[in-house]
């Protein structure tokens, strides 16, 4: 056999029959896997169901804003707030007033946020006693949110900034920035401050037999509070000196000076400390 004939049958041996194009056996249903895989593809799914989603977006979202709450807290000094252990739609909250006609006030309250937040709407802020202010509700408590934020933007309007306007109202009262929620105390803010003021101090000092109790009566419009049994509840216990003089002592106590430099003072020798 010459040279030529061994290339006739290397030619013939590797010469293409049909068409280029690669045919996938059949199914046992007799379509072909071509077509099974497309079904496959148009017809997946997510592994779980699309609404489990938002439930992530809601917990990244209020993790996000105590984030910040945090992060601003020199902004609205006075003012406390922790999530409650039971529930991440429900933060807890407590104000000390230091100044104004609300001073020596120390006021309650639970912020509550939707499950479509930040999209559904501002928190809601109800305060557990009596507040008379123009800005809070006479008989549900609520704190005016919306007369500040008329319109809750998502990624711009965030809940420190709701708190920081808390503190100012409660500070300082004045009822031609907002549109006011209980008339009768911005009416009677603008006709008589005196007996305003008077009104207020019965908040104050029903404020503080109140800080002790676990319970949010207040006169006839309170309800008892659920929300006492939770551990995150902010709860106060009186003075006991058995238990608390030991941490005012600790207050005075300065830590022992310890020295972390290896050089000896007035040397630039490395190590040059005897005791290091």
């Amino acid at each position: 056999m010459d040279i030529n004939d061994k290339k006739d049958i290397v030619e013939t041996s590797f010469q293409r029959k049909g068409s280029i194009r690669r045919v996938l056996p059949s199914s046992p249903q007799g379509d072909s896997l071509l077509n099974v895989s497309a079904r496959m593809v148009s017809n997946s799914k997510p592994s779980f169901p699309k609404e489990n989603y938002s439930q992530f977006f809601l917990e990244y979202n209020l993790i996000s804003e105590f984030n910040m709450v945090s992060r601003f807290r020199e902004k609205y000094s006075g003012v406390y707030i922790i999530p409650s252990a039971e529930s991440s739609l429900v933060w807890f909250g407590i104000i000390f007033v230091r100044s104004g006609m609300y001073e020596g006030g120390t006021f309650r309250f639970q912020i509550f946020f939707t499950d479509q937040f930040p999209n559904g709407g501002s928190p809601t802020i109800v305060f557990e006693n009596s507040v008379f202010h123009p800005a809070i509700h006479e008989v549900t408590r609520e704190f005016a949110v919306r007369s500040f934020f008329p319109e809750w933007r998502k990624d711009v309007n965030h809940v420190f900034q709701i708190l920081v306007i808390l503190k100012q109202i409660l500070h300082c009262v004045d009822a031609r920035t907002f549109e006011p929620v209980n008339e009768k105390a911005a009416e009677l803010f603008k006709s008589d401050k005196a007996a305003f003021q008077s009104r207020a101090k019965q908040d104050v000092a029903a404020s503080k037999e109140l800080l002790y109790s676990s319970s949010s009566s207040s006169g006839s419009s309170s309800s008892s509070n659920t929300y006492t049994s939770d551990p995150h509840y902010i709860k106060f216990s009186q003075f006991d000196p058995e238990i608390h003089e030991n941490v005012l002592s600790l207050k005075d106590t300065k830590p022992e000076s310890v020295s972390i430099s290896w050089v000896q003072p007035g040397s630039l020798e490395p190590f040059s400390k005897p005791q290091y």
